[in-house]
Formats: structure tokens, C-alpha cells, sequence
């Protein structure tokens, strides 16, 4: 397993909890977020934020996106389902049904509902009724933000090289086929009407 690498943001007044195994996808803390519009029991703000269809909608894109085991069978259901007075939602309840991987509820002294930074923006938008989140410069400084290793930048600027390569040769291809075609059509009108 990976080493968990955790921080703590400082957003309005509120300590939110992120974290990351990869410094490529930061999972931040929906619990501490949510306690912004709900700080006794956050539990019930997550909950009706994933009762919305809209939300719902959202997640399932970004996992369909996002990730290959998505279960879409389940998750056209609860689209169905979603914003009907009896519909009820809870993160545990989503990844268990859907296989998901944007949200992770963790149990313990550290714990809490978690979700990658994509989406911890729709519940900030929820919370807040915000349309962007935030955050401070000084803590948007403290994001970790991912640079491949040197090998590795070269090797994709390699790969589109080649691939660049290649377009600039099926828009040769096609740029001579469209010659022929239009010297192909005016043969055929010139037939026809001879």
C-alpha cells in the first residue's frame, strides 16, 4: 500500500482534512466541508447533498470517466431513483452498490467521508452556494501539485512527437484523397453530360 501523505486546509474558520497516496489525486475530507453548513452532525448534510439527483448525475459521470469497475447497472437505478422523497443516500451505501472510487468513508479516530478533489467542489458549491470554492492563496499553496520525473516528461513529449507525426500524415493522406475525389466527381459530371 501507499504511503498516505494527510494535511490540514484552513477555510473559513473550518480545518478540512485532505489527503493523498499518489500526489496525482488528493481526496479531501466532505465531513469536515459539510460542517460548515451543519456542525453537529455533518453526517445529514452529506446525505442530502447525495439524495440530488443533479449530484448523483455528477458522481456517476466522474466515475464512468474515472473508473473502469463502475457498476452502471446500479448506477442507473439510483439515477431513477434519485430526488424522490424516498430515496436515500449515504457515501457507504454509493461505493458498496457502485463500486465507486471518488468517495471513501474511512472509520476510526482520523475518519470521515472523503472525496477526490473533483468532487469535494460540488459539495462546497452545496455547503456554501458558492460557485467556486474558497480557498486562501497560502493554503492553495500548500496543495501538492504532481511533476512527473524527467524520464518521464520526455517520453511523452516522445510519444506526441510521433503522434504528431502521424496527423501531419493522415492530413497529407486526406488532403490528396479529397483531390482525387473532387477529380473523380468532375469526371463522372463530364461523362453524364457528354
Amino acid at each position: 500500500m501507499a504511503k498516505v501523505k494527510s494535511d490540514t486546509l484552513h477555510v473559513k474558520g473550518i480545518d478540512v482534512g485532505i489527503y493523498t497516496e499518489d500526489y496525482r489525486n488528493e481526496y479531501i475530507s466532505l465531513t469536515d466541508i459539510a460542517r460548515y453548513r451543519n456542525s453537529d452532525d455533518p453526517r445529514f448534510a452529506i446525505q442530502n447533498w447525495m439524495r440530488n439527483r443533479n449530484t448523483i448525475e455528477f458522481l456517476g459521470l466522474w466515475e464512468s470517466l474515472h473508473n473502469p469497475s463502475f457498476n452502471r447497472v446500479q448506477f442507473d437505478t439510483f439515477r431513477t431513483e434519485a430526488g424522490l422523497n424516498r430515496f436515500v443516500m449515504t457515501p457507504s451505501k454509493w461505493v458498496e452498490h457502485t463500486a465507486a472510487i471518488g468517495i471513501v468513508s474511512k472509520a476510526g479516530r482520523y475518519g470521515g467521508t472523503y472525496a477526490h478533489s473533483d468532487i469535494s467542489i460540488k459539495i462546497d458549491e452545496y455547503v456554501t452556494g458558492a460557485a467556486q470554492p474558497k480557498f486562501s492563496q497560502k493554503n492553495m499553496n500548500k496543495l501538492p501539485i504532481w511533476i512527473p520525473p524527467l524520464s518521464e516528461q520526455q517520453s511523452i513529449v516522445e510519444t506526441l512527437d510521433s503522434l504528431k507525426s502521424k496527423v501531419d500524415t493522415l492530413q497529407a493522406n486526406y488532403a490528396k484523397i479529397s483531390l482525387e475525389c473532387d477529380a473523380l466527381k468532375q469526371a463522372i459530371l463530364r461523362q453524364v453530360f457528354e
